[in-house]
């Protein structure tokens, strides 16, 4: 496990389908930032009430939330660069 936590993570949200595309754009773009954030400005079969939202300045996020001004639909798919602790909730 030492190995992997020196690799990029995929982290996804289990119930979304991606496909292969899409994941190669991320990575593409992952590049030396701490995490790349997979959204959507124009989302087609999404209930946009219910969607994770993003605000972006400069192609960076700097809110997600439901309920806030935003300019894109979260997809829940995340690459991340470098080491990150993730907790539960549950």
């Amino acid at each position: 496990m030492k190995e992997a936590r020196n690799t990029p993570v995929l982290i996804s949200v289990t119930d979304h389908i991606f496909t292969p595309e899409i994941v190669s754009i991320l990575s593409r773009h992952a590049g030396n930032v701490d995490i790349v954030v997979a959204a959507d400005p124009s989302p087609i079969l999404v209930d946009v009430v219910k969607a994770t939202k993003n605000k972006s300045n400069c192609g960076k996020v700097i809110v997600v939330g439901k309920n806030i001004e935003y300019d894109y639909i979260g997809m829940d798919l995340f690459i991340a660069n470098k080491p990150w602790k993730i907790t539960s909730m549950f």
